[in-house]
């Protein structure tokens, strides 16, 4: 899985590959995802607690919560 890591991720990467990558270990693949859906989970976030900086500590807690558990994260 040492290879995938070093490849560049194209402009339009499938979401499932990206998400495959991350569970592998991808810090690149991660990072796209979370670019991806951060403002949505922000706007989400801001709805619900109507808190700024307590939305992006929690959008921010659950990415990094992600990122550790992603060996339990079902590509499905």
């Amino acid at each position: 899985m040492q290879q995938a890591q070093h490849q560049p991720l194209a402009g339009q990467v499938n979401e499932k590959v990206l998400v495959e990558r991350f569970i592998g270990g991808d810090e690149r693949a991660f990072e796209s995802l979370f670019k991806k859906h951060y403002q949505m989970l922000i706007k989400v976030g801001l709805f619900l607690l109507n808190d700024a900086e307590q939305t992006e500590e929690v959008v921010h807690d659950v990415f990094l919560n992600i990122w550790q558990k992603r060996d339990n994260v079902n590509v499905e």
